[in-house]
């Protein structure tokens, strides 16, 4: 059973959602490390500083805003993991309510993992916290996806 999302496209499954949330989660983690790496190399080489601590946290949260800000924004609404498992954010595709999702986002793993897709479960769209903050939903992309055949 797939919900509509106000008679648009159907609600992403949260099997897909998870699946995606899982590939973004690798794709910020190999930025984050990245961040962390060249500001390590800027700030031992240029200013012959020891790295602050924190550095990887703070890398990790700029890197993933960067990634999923410019992904939403450009590639409408699609980042790599959603491209992957054939879904897309529907809603506002501005850089104030993709940042708004991002942060909220953020707080819900910080405070509680549950609450990231523990209201999905039970909302009929399966919004997620952060997706009732900027009121977006996550659809089912009608585009071929990496792990979905494309229809014949």
């Amino acid at each position: 059973m797939e919900a509509r999302a106000e008679g648009g496209p159907a609600a992403a499954p949260l099997r897909a959602r998870l699946l995606a949330a899982g590939a973004d989660f690798v794709v910020v983690t190999a930025i984050g490390l990245a961040v962390e790496e060249a500001l390590r190399v800027v700030l031992a080489a240029g200013i012959g500083l020891a790295p602050p601590p924190g550095l990887y946290p703070a890398s990790l949260f700029i890197g993933g805003w960067v990634y999923f800000v410019f992904c939403e924004t450009r590639f409408g609404g699609r980042t790599v993991g959603k491209m992957g498992a054939g879904l897309r954010v529907a809603g506002s595709g501005d850089a104030l309510w993709c940042s708004v999702r991002y942060v909220a986002k953020v707080i819900q793993l910080l405070v509680g993992r549950g609450l990231l897709f523990g209201v999905a479960v039970f909302d009929e769209r399966r919004r997620g916290l952060h997706d009732h903050l900027a009121g977006t939903v996550v659809v089912v992309d009608p585009q071929p996806s990496l792990f979905r055949r494309p229809s014949s």
